[in-house]
């Protein structure tokens, strides 16, 4: 279990939070409060004051990304439709490459 950080501030129905990840703000009445949280998101709480039990819920958290394996594309895709065009060689076929050819100048 590792320590945290937190200083609030308080000016009527306003609170401030100072964390290790930042500032967050709430304003509110006794037991329901509306606020952003440090890290930036937006969160709506209930409690029973003097028990220490809450309820909080957080807008517009992004959902984790679903992690898939991408499926391997199929053979026919692969396949060239058409042949592919000579790079280099000569006119005469031969297989060496172009700079071990003995080509006359024109």
């Amino acid at each position: 279990m590792s320590w945290r950080f937190r200083k609030t501030y308080r000016s009527g129905p306003f609170r401030w939070n100072v964390t290790k990840n930042g500032i967050g703000w709430s304003w509110g009445l006794f037991g329901l409060r509306y606020g952003v949280s440090p890290t930036g998101h937006r969160f709506i709480s209930f409690s029973l004051p003097g028990t220490g039990l809450y309820w909080i819920r957080y807008f517009n958290r992004k959902p984790m990304p679903v992690m898939s394996v991408p499926s391997a594309p199929s053979p026919s895709s692969t396949l060239p439709t058409s042949p592919a065009p000579r790079t280099g060689g000569s006119a005469s076929g031969s297989s060496s490459p172009w700079w071990k050819q003995n080509n006359p100048k024109p």
